[in-house]
């Protein structure tokens, strides 16, 4: 995949306004065409390489990114009793 391919990949993998994957499939698209990109990629030149990340970058974090999928808010409820 190329950088364009995967921005698209990446793009149509997430929900809406978030930076979540769709499902655990589109999780695992993504981090199979990153790894493909990783490995046929030439590896970086030092200084010159670095130097192109200069700039001002914007930390994104949560702890519900450390899974492909966050854990339901309903997951630790009781079944409801039956009926």
């Amino acid at each position: 995949a190329t950088p364009s391919q995967l921005t698209t990949l990446i793009s149509s993998s997430l929900r809406p306004s978030s930076y979540l994957a769709t499902s655990p499939a589109a999780a695992r698209r993504v981090a199979d065409a990153c790894a493909e990109l990783e490995a046929t990629a030439p590896p970086p030149l030092w200084p010159r390489d670095l130097r192109r990340l200069d700039g001002s970058w914007r930390l994104i974090y949560s702890s519900a990114l450390a899974g492909p999928q966050p854990p339901s808010p309903l997951d630790g409820l009781p079944a409801p009793p039956a009926a």
